[in-house]
């Protein structure tokens, strides 16, 4: 308890030279040392609960951290992140960000991405509280990009999907209704979508974050789109099949990932861009979004795809 007192004090302080002595002593940042109220806990899990947010990046990278430890009634460190504590809207946009950052460091580091917690998965617990919707904004959104960024790095298999694309053959694709936002008439935002290859297998494509404002695509093979528990709009090609034409970061802006399918006369242009994805069309011989082959991409009476 001693050594607990001496690292809070020195929390509270913002003395962090005082805090690497300490946790130097102590053995390292996820030694489990008592806490509060007969609890146990870690110098990690305590830099985390006073918002030392700088100082845990430190800590994580720190040389035979055990990143999954889990002290006496408490879970994972990753397990704790989902949570916002902050009081507004604005405050918690700022511990998301923060909070989010934490989450990639510490599976870059290592830590077991979906760890459970009484028979839990860590992503099936997001999901279930997103469904439940009883969130704010702000923490919908944070839930929403940790899922993706869990999903990513538990079940991603990118190189896959992009060899099932080289074979060309795409039976249809369907927009998830999830986070679906119509943006214009040829363009909306959607959560992910689903590719559906003629030889049956489904595989979906959405977007996950991997660094401050940066994105990437991640791709998931699934038994059956209802895993997701949403309806799905549907694009299939009137005459032609759909083919796959490239999949790219713009030299323009290296951050943004983009893949390219053409359907018929038109190219379908997907983005990454988290926590979802951005999917518009433009016209086969140059992308120009006011020159498009199609007039009309989505019926917006009931948000029917229309190829």
């Amino acid at each position: 308890m001693r050594h607990t007192k001496r690292l809070i004090e020195s929390f509270k302080n913002c003395d962090y030279d005082m805090c690497r002595q300490i946790i130097f002593e102590i053995g390292g940042c996820t030694q489990i040392i008592e806490g509060k109220y007969d609890t146990k806990t870690t110098p990690l899990h305590e830099a985390i609960g006073y918002r030392h947010y700088d100082f845990a990046l430190e800590l994580i990278s720190e040389l035979g951290a055990d990143l999954d430890i889990e002290p006496e009634n408490i879970g994972p460190i990753i397990w704790d992140l989902q949570y916002l504590w902050s009081d507004t809207e604005e405050e918690q946009w700022k511990e998301s960000e923060n909070k989010l950052r934490l989450v990639r460091a510490l599976i870059n580091s290592g830590a077991n991405p979906n760890p459970k917690v009484e028979f839990e998965e860590l992503l099936y617990y997001i999901r279930y509280k997103i469904s439940e919707n009883e969130v704010t904004y702000p923490e919908k959104i944070h839930l929403w990009q940790m899922e993706h960024i869990i999903e990513a790095h538990t079940y991603g298999n990118m190189e896959r999907f992009v060899k099932k694309l080289n074979k060309q053959e795409i039976d249809y694709i369907m927009l998830s209704n999830w986070g679906f936002s119509l943006i214009d008439d040829n363009m909306c935002d959607c959560d992910h979508a689903i590719v559906v290859f003629k030889d049956g297998e489904r595989m979906s494509l959405s977007s996950y974050m991997v660094g401050d404002d940066e994105w990437d695509f991640y791709s998931v093979s699934i038994k059956d789109e209802q895993e997701y528990g949403t309806k799905y709009h549907t694009i299939t090609p009137q005459t032609e099949a759909i083919k796959f034409l490239s999949l790219y970061s713009d030299e323009l802006c290296p951050n943004s990932h983009l893949l390219d399918l053409a359907i018929d006369d038109a190219i379908l242009c997907i983005h990454a861009d988290a926590p979802c994805i951005t999917v518009g069309v433009v016209g086969l011989d140059e992308k120009d979004y006011s020159n498009r082959k199609r007039k009309k991409l989505f019926e917006t009476d009931n948000l029917i795809v229309n190829f």
